[in-house]
């Protein structure tokens, strides 16, 4: 406390300077980042120049259920014998409610948004309208159950966004086709009149799991997703196109690892980056193959 009014006047003159221009400093610093490279609607960097790039993944759904949101897991366990929960085994009630939840959120924007279907827009049509992809497309997986008390359970597949990104389509012209290219897609797609579509393809990642598979059905039957759908550039109420996959006789008590496989020119793939698809278990229990409880 020794210094004077002076010194204290001085001293207080140079710091109200040196912060005012410090401030000033870094205000202009932010005014010129956010006004040169932070965009509200859309990335700086797009598909090929960006770290994504332009071989987006599919995404499993419904991941989780609403009890345990914090648990990332791939596996699909239930008893198609039991409605509710019962000795560390989930009843097909709670797989069908994480269905019918994740269905809910994703139709939540037909309601509030004018779609092309609304509009009378064709495809062929040069539109800034958004089609809507409604759950009656996905057939018999999208109402009732969802197959799960059946044993027969649907699983859904929707493709990872990326902003901006136009697909490149595999036509029907084998010779585009890469030599891993699955044969029945190739005969499927020739029969579709719609061929620009990204196509999907599900099979047992080991030959034991495609074995014990047994037959599947996709929804819509197209088995594809639409160009219509793309680019995606974040429009209001967009949604993303579903495809279902319904199992129509899984091996009870068994473990089975799914692969599904994005298909398009642009998409890539890499197994152990889960680049181009999707990887999820699936087991399913009934009354004869649930493992009994262990009495102490």
């Amino acid at each position: 406390m020794g210094r004077t009014p002076l010194s204290w006047a001085k001293i207080t003159v140079f710091y109200c300077i040196y912060y005012s221009c410090l401030a000033l400093f870094w205000t202009g610093c932010l005014m010129i980042f956010m006004g040169t490279t932070i965009n509200d609607h859309s990335p700086r960097w797009q598909t090929s120049e960006s770290i994504i790039g332009r071989s987006p993944a599919l995404g499993v759904r419904p991941r989780y259920g609403p009890k345990d949101p914090l648990i990332d897991s791939s596996m699909i366990l239930f008893n198609k014998d039991e409605e509710k929960t019962r000795n560390g085994v989930a009843g097909w009630r709670e797989w069908e409610n994480r269905t019918k939840l994740f269905l809910e959120e994703h139709q939540a924007p037909l309601s509030k948004y004018k779609y092309c279907q609304e509009l009378n827009i064709s495809e062929e049509e040069d539109d800034n309208c958004i089609w809507a992809f409604n759950k009656d497309q996905l057939g018999d997986c999208g109402k009732g159950n969802f197959g799960y008390d059946e044993g027969k359970p649907c699983v859904i597949v929707k493709l990872n966004r990326i902003f901006g990104l136009e697909h490149e389509y595999y036509g029907e012209k084998p010779r585009d086709y890469p030599d891993d290219f699955p044969t029945d897609l190739a005969a499927h797609i020739k029969e579709q009149e719609n061929k620009e579509q990204v196509w999907v393809n599900c099979k047992g990642e080991n030959a034991g799991d495609d074995d014990m598979m047994g037959p599947i059905t996709y929804f819509p039957k197209e088995r594809g997703f639409p160009s219509k759908y793309f680019p995606y550039t974040n429009q209001v109420g967009y949604q993303s196109p579903l495809m279902a996959i319904k199992f129509e006789n899984l091996t009870r008590g068994m473990l089975l690892h799914i692969e599904c496989r994005a298909w398009a020119k642009n998409i890539n793939y890499d197994r152990m980056d889960r680049i181009g698809k999707a990887h999820f278990e699936i087991m399913i229990y009934d009354k004869d193959t649930l493992p009994r409880p262990v009495k102490s």
